[in-house]
């Protein structure tokens, strides 16, 4: 809701304050969480954390994404709306985002859950220590003539914190799937005895969410004395800052429910079975 709100809003300076607009290199912003949900949310409600059958990449919930960015694309560009080159790049936007990482984390449900933690180290330790994360701040907006595959070069330049930032959003994605798969899905099972304990241990994981907030905010503030949080970067900091904002949110919405029903441990709560 804020996120909406905020994207009407922060074209009109004398009511939306420019302390609350996304931050340009580093720091926090109220409009630097909306991003961020819309992939968190996606994670938990994906077929892998509901315990769904792997399915093929679903190029029927992509297609319109990349036609709905397209047509952003060539309006924007038609009526010269006015765009933050450093928030998406020069052609990039965040509907190219999200079915890139629908793509990207279907290509990795063959393999280990712990090669999305790996991605996000390395790509953590080239922005650290490699020059990535001055390139996305300082680097130039196209490449010298004399680079083979100059136009390619240019593209990948002009909107490389859209691209970029994709190694980020999909590390945030799976790590919100497995969240959603371990804490708050349940599987559904027949009622033989042995299932039954099962469907309860599922159940009981619920209460874990508090103190898995609490956890993000001590790695989230861990982090941020090493590294600064960006957005632009998509960086290890921002990921756990929108985890933590994230998890935080469910745990109010659970600790509101426990004061309400005292059944709320023996039984999931219907936010988690939506």
């Amino acid at each position: 809701y804020f996120t909406f709100v905020a994207i009407l809003a922060v074209d009109f300076p004398s009511l939306y304050p420019r302390k609350y607009v996304k931050t340009e290199i580093t720091g926090y912003g109220l409009m630097d969480i909306g991003a961020a949900s819309y992939i968190i949310c996606g994670g938990l409600t994906s077929s892998y954390a509901r315990h769904k059958p792997k399915s093929s990449i679903p190029w029927k919930k992509m297609a319109p994404l990349y036609l709905m960015g397209t047509i952003r694309l060539v309006v924007n560009k038609g009526v010269e709306y006015q765009e933050h080159v450093s928030e998406y790049g020069l052609h990039w936007n965040f509907l190219f985002t999200l079915p890139t990482i629908i793509l990207l984390a279907a290509c990795l449900e063959k393999y280990p859950r712990f090669v999305s933690i790996f991605i996000m180290a390395l790509y953590q330790y080239m922005l650290s220590f490699g020059g990535l994360d001055d390139y996305i701040v300082n680097g130039a907006r196209h490449c010298n003539t004399n680079v083979t595959f100059n136009s390619i070069c240019t593209i990948f330049a002009a909107n490389r914190e859209g691209i970029l930032g994709c190694i980020g959003y999909l590390s945030l994605y799976c790590i919100s799937e497995d969240i959603g798969r371990y804490f708050l899905w349940t599987i559904n099972t027949d009622s033989h005895k042995k299932d039954d304990k099962k469907v309860a241990l599922r159940h009981s994981r619920v209460h874990l969410i508090p103190p898995l907030s609490v956890l993000l905010w001590v790695m989230h503030y861990a982090s941020s004395y090493y590294i600064p949080a960006s957005r632009r970067c998509t960086n290890l900091t921002f990921i756990l800052w929108s985890l933590a904002q994230n998890i935080t949110i469910l745990s109010s919405l659970y600790l509101a429910a426990l004061s309400t029903s005292r059944s709320a441990i023996k039984t999931s709560l219907p936010i988690f079975n939506a």
